[in-house]
């Protein structure tokens, strides 16, 4: 599994259990993560799942960014650091 598969897979049931947006399957890199309305209980769930399967980055890793603003940078994120496939 990509990636993108899994961040993907986890925004879908984050977003299914704690916000009221459907998640569409016209998402986007782009696609903003504040259209779905997730609190930062849930934010940090989605987070906490990705990490569960790809493994937990350090700051320095990231580069301090912490709060991706869209999809891409949600995937770039672990992308980045991590393999492309797990």
């Amino acid at each position: 599994m990509t990636v993108r598969e899994i961040v993907m897979k986890q925004l879908a049931e984050v977003v299914e259990l704690h916000s009221l947006i459907p998640f569409s399957d016209d998402i986007t890199d782009d696609t903003r993560l504040d259209e779905f309305m997730l609190d930062s209980i849930a934010f940090t769930a989605l987070m906490s799942q990705i990490e569960e399967q790809i493994g937990s980055l350090t700051p320095r890793e990231t580069g301090g960014m912490t709060y991706p603003q869209t999809i891409g940078e949600l995937v770039a994120m672990y992308t980045d650091v991590k393999r492309e496939t797990l």
